[in-house]
């Protein structure tokens, strides 16, 4: 599962580095980066566990827009591949949730944290994170990528590409 505003040009793919875990592990696969600022703790989820290498943790913590007070590492998570067993874990979450509250997909992470389901994060390498989720950062990213698409546009008219 890729989120629509949240996107990460790598080699190899985000997929690919997700999918070399999850063959690994047969576990649900998160996809983190190294989001250190004070102002992503409001806008991401936050995960923390054991370092298994190769920019692998075995998740214990799971937070939602922790905040910077309560961030439990530098590792921020977005999307991921996951194991059917996110199902049954957000309907279980989902009879937790008050009226006006939202359910997210952390909520059935935890759910499955707190059964024993192991559950990993991978940190994407070699890759270049375009971030969509606010109007600034959307405007900034729109510049930078009509270039890379013009860059990158293979035939027909250049001058006449439409973005």
């Amino acid at each position: 599962v890729f989120w629509g505003d949240e996107f990460v040009e790598a080699k190899p793919t985000v997929a690919a580095q997700l999918i070399e875990v999850y063959e690994k592990t047969g576990c649900s696969v998160l996809t983190g980066l190294n989001r250190p600022a004070a102002e992503d703790a409001k806008r991401f989820a936050y995960a923390s566990g054991e370092d298994e290498g190769d920019g692998v943790t075995r998740v214990r913590t799971l937070i939602e827009k922790p905040g910077i007070e309560d961030k439990p590492s530098d590792l921020a998570i977005f999307a991921g591949l996951y194991t059917p067993d996110l199902f049954p874990a957000l309907h279980k979450a989902s009879e937790k949730i008050k009226p006006g509250q939202e359910l997210v997909y952390v909520d059935g992470l935890n759910v499955m944290l707190a059964e024993g389901k192991e559950i990993y994060a991978k940190e994407i390498i070699g890759g270049e994170h375009i971030d969509c989720g606010t109007k600034e950062s959307y405007l900034r990213e729109r510049e930078i990528n009509k270039y890379s698409s013009l860059k990158n546009y293979e035939g027909g008219d250049k001058q006449n590409f439409e973005f």
